[in-house]
């Protein structure tokens, strides 16, 4: 598929999407916003919710159902959600 097309993954993209979610998880435990045992939960949450993301594109962006804020919305929410998830199963 060619770059830019909405719901396409590429090992690149996925790449370079989940290191820069395990960063920023990092960066966030660094600064005191969320435990070190927080980073992997939320960086493979982050890196699940993009890929539902392109699910979403394909079948709901594609068809008018939904617009990419929308679908930005909606992978922050399932990304925030599987991570709190994980996490608080893991810890307790």
């Amino acid at each position: 598929m060619p770059p830019g097309t909405s719901g396409a993954v590429s090992l690149e993209g996925t790449l370079a999407g989940a290191s820069a979610a395990a960063v920023l998880a990092a960066i966030g435990a660094a600064l005191g916003l969320v435990p070190a045992s927080a980073i992997a939960p939320i960086a493979i949450a982050a890196t699940l919710a993009s890929f539902a993301e392109g699910w979403m594109a394909i079948h709901w962006e594609a068809s008018g159902v939904l617009n990419n804020d929308s679908l930005n919305f909606l992978n922050s929410l399932l990304g925030a959600a599987l991570a709190l998830l994980w996490w608080r199963t893991a810890v307790a």
